[in-house]
Parts: structure tokens; C-alpha cells; sequence
């Protein structure tokens, strides 16, 4: 009898921690605070409090929404900002350390190549992503930023070039 309740204790001591801890993983601080209310407002609304932000904010929005289960997918919601972004993903690339926001960079290219315009002519920007890729050690990350990378290397549809 105190064997069972010992481990019913310890059972529920272990799911109130990850209950905690998942919460403040993704909803704690500002960001998280600022994650939530944007996955509260209508597509259009978001696209809007999103494009109001600079390039850097975005961008950092969108790491943070990757955190939430399932990840809030903001790619979709600032690809339409490309020209301000891409300077930044490009300075990101050359800077970044963390393999998880690096392959989620990568994926922001694909996002903005099948919705916004091809990253094709692109050179510059895929040449270094193509480097960032190589480098990658964690084999998970590697392996979706190399589909991803190909994906904007090989679009389906012609879409006009980002210039």
C-alpha cells in the first residue's frame, strides 16, 4: 500500500514538472506572451502584427512559435516580408550557432519560394545556406534543412524571382 502511493506521489510530482515546465518553455516571458496573442488573431490580423515588426522581431517570433506543439508555422505569416528579411536570414546565417534555427531558416526560404516568389537566381543566399547545411552536425536538422534547401533549389511551380 505505501509502494503504491509512493509511486502515485512520484507519478504525479513528475507530471505537474513537465506540466510546468512545457508551459514556461513556450508560454512564459513576452515572447511567449506575444506567441500566444498572435495565434489568437484571424490570418489577416496576424500577417498585419507581424509586417509591423522588424526584420530581427520576426524572425525571432518565428523561432519562438516553432517551440509550441504543433509549432505555430509563422514562415507562412512573414514570407510576404522577404525583402526586409532576407538581409537579415543572410547576416543569421553567417552568425547563428543553433542548428534548430538555422534548419528553421532554411525553411523560411521554402516558405517564401511556394508562396512569395523563386530564390532560384539567388546565388548568394543559397550558396551560403548550402554551406550552413554542410556544416550541420545534429542529423535531424540537417537532414529537413537539405529537403528544404532542395526544395527552393527545385521549385515545382515558376514563381517571378525575388530580387
Amino acid at each position: 500500500m505505501k509502494r503504491a502511493q509512493g509511486l502515485t506521489l512520484m507519478l504525479l510530482s513528475l507530471l505537474g514538472a513537465c506540466s510546468l515546465l512545457s508551459g514556461c518553455l513556450t508560454g512564459c516571458g513576452p515572447e511567449g506572451k506575444q506567441v500566444k496573442a498572435l495565434m489568437r488573431m484571424s490570418t489577416q490580423e496576424r500577417l498585419t502584427a507581424l509586417a509591423k515588426l522588424t526584420p530581427d522581431k520576426q524572425l525571432e517570433m518565428y523561432f519562438y512559435g516553432q517551440r509550441y506543439e504543433p509549432p505555430a508555422n509563422f514562415q507562412f505569416y512573414i514570407a510576404p516580408n522577404w525583402r526586409s528579411l532576407l538581409p537579415v536570414v543572410k547576416q543569421r546565417f553567417a552568425s547563428e550557432s543553433s542548428e534548430k534555427k538555422l534548419a528553421n531558416m532554411v525553411a523560411l526560404l521554402t516558405a517564401i519560394s511556394i508562396t512569395q516568389c523563386s530564390l532560384v537566381e539567388r546565388r548568394d543566399l543559397l550558396e551560403l545556406a548550402s554551406r550552413v547545411v554542410a556544416k550541420m552536425q545534429d542529423h535531424p536538422y540537417k537532414e529537413w534543412a537539405a529537403g528544404d534547401l532542395n526544395t527552393v533549389t527545385h521549385p515545382t511551380k515558376q514563381l517571378p524571382p525575388c530580387q
